[in-house]
Order: C-alpha cells, then structure tokens, then sequence
C-alpha cells in the first residue's frame, strides 16, 4: 500500500485543490491520509465533508512542517507500506500505468519526476531526478536533483531515519540523502504530481543556506571539501536572497510558463 500524506496548515484554498486531484486519480493500492496542525481556518470543514476520500485525518497542534510530516508514525502502518508527502497545494496525478507495487517492493525508496508550476494554468516543466554516484560533497545536491513530491520511501526505512527537526528547511534532503546512501533505491523519469514553486524553501534563502550547511554536516561530508565544490551554488543562494521577492516572483513566472 502507498499512503499519501499530505500536511496543511490554515492553507484550505490549496487544501482543497490537493483533495480534487487525489480524488480525481487515487485507486485501489492508494490510501490518503490529512496531517493538520490545528488550523483555525476552513480546513477542518473541509477534511471532514471529504472523508469519503480521505482515508484518515489528525488535526492538532505541532511544532512545524517536519514535526507534522512524522506523524504519520502514529497511524497503523506496516513495515512493507509506502509514503509520499503532497502536501497542500500540489496536486497528484495519474500513477495506474507507473507504479508496480510488487516492483517497489524490492526498493527503501524510490525518486520519481514532477511537474513543476507556479500557476495551475501554466504547463509546467518535468524535473527528472539525477543520483550520481559516489554521493559525496561532489555529487550532492544541487548536482544530483530529486524532489520530495516525487519521493516515495518505505514505512521501514521511514520510521527509523524521521526527519531531523533540528536540520531545518532542508530535512527533507537529509531524508532523500540518507536513502541515497544507505538504501536500495529506484530512480524513474515518469512523473507523479504537480509541484507548486513558492513554498518556503524556494523563498526563504537565508535559512535555506544555514539548512544546507546543517544537511552536510549531518551527513559527516568534509565540509572544505563541500564548500570548494558548492561555492557557485552557495553564492547563487545568496544572490537570490538580496533580490525583492517581486523579482523571484516574475523570473519564476517567466521560466515555467
């Protein structure tokens, strides 16, 4: 089974946009579950008028995105599940013709391509994922490319490797990294959702640098090493978070229109 979680927080518009698409395409080896953090908008309201689609639901408070995402240890899962996190806002799509489960059954995780938008009437652009290997300070990200839209990970593996709260915004690729590492895992070209641009790591720059510098250090990367490789993307990082943000948003626009 493949539980679909999505987490919100007082985002119902983009809440209910992600239930559409998740009603539109799930199917009969799919399971949808809602992670909210108490929100005091209209989530709630519209968790519960579409349980008929939502398999299971938790509203209460946390302690942020990633705190929210480990929840989903509190369901009753078995070890040979899988997970994906779509979070509010983006949107599945159709995975029948993609996704073997007896095949993904050999795998801790799998990277899959999405579809990345900043509006729902643009087309979008695929983002395929890349792993090179030795995955080292050389060939982590941004050189290899995954996204976490596309990630699907075992429960087994999930529930002894959570996301680090402490890492920052960038937990969620010391997740990917440690199943890089220490897993078996499947790459594919093959689309699974629609990815919004927009979210906090793609506007929060300064502490999407210190993040970055936290994902290395967890993963005990020589970090001379590291810097010395990744100076012009650290520097691209930097750059950005000196631009307005009406600025970062028309050049996103622009590129995947």
């Amino acid at each position: 089974m493949i539980y679909i979680i999505t987490v919100n927080f007082n985002d119902a518009i983009n809440l209910k946009r992600t239930i559409a698409s998740v009603r539109k395409y799930k199917n009969d080896y799919q399971r949808f579950i809602v992670i909210d953090g108490a929100s005091t908008d209209d989530s709630l309201k519209i968790i519960q008028s579409n349980l008929d689609v939502i398999d299971d639901y938790l509203s209460e408070p946390d302690r942020g995105i990633y705190d929210a995402m480990n929840k989903v240890s509190y369901f009753n899962l078995h070890d040979s599940d899988f997970l994906i996190w779509i979070n509010a806002g983006d949107e599945l799509i159709d995975w029948k013709s993609i996704i073997d489960c007896n095949f993904l059954i050999k795998y801790d995780a799998a990277f899959y391509s999405v579809i990345a938008k900043t509006k729902p009437e643009q087309s979008g652009k695929i983002k395929i994922p890349y792993i090179y290997k030795p995955y080292d300070e050389k060939n982590f990200f941004p050189k290899s490319q995954y996204y976490h839209q596309g990630f699907i990970i075992s429960y087994r593996f999930f529930k002894m490797n959570l996301y680090d709260t402490n890492i920052g915004i960038q937990a969620e690729n010391l997740l990917m990294s440690k199943t890089i590492i220490y897993g078996c895992i499947y790459s594919s070209p093959e689309p699974l959702s629609i990815y919004y641009l927009g979210g906090i790591s793609n506007t929060n720059y300064k502490n999407v640098i210190k993040s970055y510098f936290n994902v290395a250090k967890a993963l005990d990367f020589n970090m001379t090493k590291f810097y010395l490789y990744k100076r012009r993307f650290i520097l691209k990082l930097f750059i950005l978070r000196m631009l307005p943000q009406f600025i970062l948003e028309k050049l996103k626009d622009k590129l995947y229109e």
